[in-house]
């Protein structure tokens, strides 16, 4: 996950965020669990991006801000995460931003904008969208089972109802 540390109220979503993630089976790395003193900040976020089969992006008007001024934390995985995208071609899932702020324009960083995001605002409960996010990190369809064709139309094509 990778997010912006200057709001505490977005440090906290996060960490409940990893925490519902984890209780899902998903294996979540965030740098307030996994960083340790001594690492070398670039080398440990390029590792992860590495490692990762996806990776989430809480964005928020700071994140935004670090993430088009190549500021910070942010800023240098950003840039990492820009080059993976690079490398993985047009259609790149890997990466799934969380749009935190009311206007998605003012959460999402420049390189970020051609990309559908979660629309999540600040106000939205957690468990809100929590299922709807699994079923992306894992890949597996949400949609609606298809039903069986209505009699009236198999009637109106002569076919057996």
């Amino acid at each position: 996950i990778s997010y912006a540390s200057n709001d505490k109220a977005n440090v906290d979503w996060v960490r409940n965020l990893t925490s519902s993630l984890r209780e899902y089976g998903v294996n979540v790395r965030i740098d307030i669990d996994h960083l340790k003193p001594g690492d070398t900040l670039p080398l440990w976020m390029t590792n992860e991006v590495k490692m990762a089969n996806k990776g989430l992006m809480i964005c928020d008007k700071f994140y935004r801000e670090k993430a088009d001024d190549s500021k910070g934390g942010v800023g240098w995985e950003t840039m990492i995460i820009a080059g993976d995208m690079l490398s993985q071609g047009d259609n790149n899932r890997k990466y799934i931003p969380i749009a935190r702020e009311k206007e998605v324009e003012n959460a999402l960083p420049l390189f970020m904008r051609s990309k559908f995001a979660l629309k999540w605002g600040k106000d939205a409960p957690l468990q809100h969208e929590l299922e709807r996010l699994a079923h992306l990190l894992f890949d597996a369809d949400d949609e609606p089972e298809i039903g069986n064709i209505p009699d009236f139309v198999l009637r109106k094509k002569g076919l057996p109802t």
